[in-house]
């Protein structure tokens, strides 16, 4: 029991701590996202057009929001800037970064983050999570995975950047480690997206290891086509469209020139 001659303590105490709360609260309400900062630096901006070749570090950081809608709904689980120095990798707090790109010029930087996604097909509920980069150079946009609840996109630089991305792609896996990490119900068809992608920039050998990634999920009869695709079997037809169309596309890429 309190002693009666400590009572008016307590409620001198009680009565800051409802003040401290009511403080906290307002401050909390008040905060502006990145978003809105950088809007209010560039009024008229909108991020339908990202991610897109050029996209600054801010850009990417404000056009990151709540992914989904319809019967999936997501959100942002961890987001992180990391500046690249030699061998070094800085982490970097998106709060703390201007709009104005002050703060992002010369060294390559990385936006690395989680992306939390749920959704219901068939009467049954899936969870899912995405792991998301966005590599810049010389304060521009050069590769990605992009995730949002329900599309994804990939992008690759030119050849000179494989040694970066590799860096980027190890920075995210060593940064979310959680043990209840979700992958796609589709992984293959991330692999021949990213394999389309390497394609696209002139890296045929890549775009062969992503379709060597990709069958692991994969049974597959005699003539190459998809018998069953791992772990859910209606990914079947667009996976078996998409390995035919990325076996098509590294043979034109390797094909000796007539």
């Amino acid at each position: 029991m309190v002693p009666r001659r400590d009572w008016a303590t307590l409620a001198d105490v009680s009565k800051g701590s409802v003040l401290l709360c009511a403080s906290v609260l307002l401050t909390v309400a008040c905060a502006t996202t990145y978003r809105d900062r950088y809007v209010e630096a560039f009024p008229g901006w909108s991020p339908s057009s990202w991610p897109g070749e050029g996209s600054s570090v801010e850009e990417t950081l404000a056009a990151i929001a709540e992914p989904g809608s319809g019967t999936t709904s997501g959100s942002v689980l961890g987001l992180v800037v990391f500046r690249i120095e030699g061998e070094s990798a800085q982490p970097l707090d998106p709060a703390d970064l201007p709009p104005d790109g002050s703060a992002t010029d010369g060294a390559p930087h990385a936006v690395v983050g989680e992306i939390e996604c749920r959704s219901k097909r068939d009467l049954i509920r899936r969870y899912e999570t995405r792991r998301v980069w966005y590599l810049h150079v010389d304060g521009r946009l050069v590769s990605y995975d992009h995730f949002t609840c329900g599309s994804s996109r990939f992008a690759r630089g030119a050849p000179s950047f494989a040694e970066l991305e590799a860096r980027v792609q190890s920075l995210v896996a060593n940064r979310f480690r959680h043990p209840w990490y979700y992958a796609s119900s589709c992984p293959s068809l991330e692999y021949f997206g990213r394999g389309e992608a390497y394609l696209a920039v002139g890296r045929p050998a890549e775009a062969a290891s992503m379709l060597a990634m990709a069958d692991r999920f994969l049974t597959l009869d005699e003539d190459g086509s998809v018998r069953s695709a791992s772990p859910i079997e209606w990914c079947r037809d667009p996976v078996d469209a998409g390995r035919r169309k990325l076996i098509d596309g590294i043979a034109r890429e390797v094909r000796p020139s007539a």
